[in-house]
């Protein structure tokens, strides 16, 4: 009686990435974070962008508000904020 190789699925923790208002000592744990779960997905170009500008506040989010929902514009607005 083998088990061999089970299919077994692990419920993990929803992950929370926080809103990024611009403390320069929070940038590094946010854009860490946002690359693994977010910018590193399968997920359309055009909805990691509407993830970064929902994840956004203050004047950190004005740096982008300017900017429509393509894939040339998620490029730009890296650029801008890293």
């Amino acid at each position: 009686m083998g088990h061999g190789n089970r299919n077994q699925t692990t419920k993990l923790p929803k992950l929370e990435i926080p809103k990024y208002s611009g403390d320069y000592t929070q940038w590094q744990p946010f854009w860490d974070k946002f690359t693994a779960v977010i910018d590193q997905s399968n997920l359309p170009v055009v909805n990691k962008f509407t993830y970064l500008q929902s994840l956004l506040q203050g004047e950190t989010a004005a740096t982008i508000t300017g900017l429509s929902l393509t894939t040339e514009n998620n490029r730009t607005a890296k650029s801008i904020l890293e």
